[in-house]
């Protein structure tokens, strides 16, 4: 019977290291549908999908926040001008303009 030594153990642990990488890897690699079934309706999402349907709602967060966020800058605008209508839209755009321009 031979010694065990140090080296051996290493080489053992990392021997079942990498298996267990491998075998993560493997199931990782298999989870990549989802199926869900209500009754006889049956839908097949995979996680791309998903993953791409939450940087939609996401997005549609911010477009709402930025569009909110305007709406708010305009009005202020308008009251800063001290018109309304028409008239206060055409004096916030240019004061927006003027602004945008004279940063850059």
């Amino acid at each position: 019977m031979s010694e065990i030594t140090i080296k051996d153990v290493y080489e053992l642990v990392d021997q079942s290291r990498k298996e267990t990488s491998q075998q993560f890897e493997k199931v990782n690699g298999d989870i990549t549908d989802v199926k869900v079934q209500v009754g006889k309706i049956e839908t097949k999402l995979d996680s791309h999908e998903a993953r791409m349907n939450g940087q939609d709602d996401k997005i549609a967060a911010n477009t709402t926040a930025l569009n909110t966020m305007r709406e708010r800058y305009m009005k202020q605008l308008q009251k800063a001008a001290g018109v309304g209508g028409v008239t206060g839209t055409l004096a916030a755009i240019i004061i927006v303009l003027i602004e945008f321009f004279s940063r850059r």
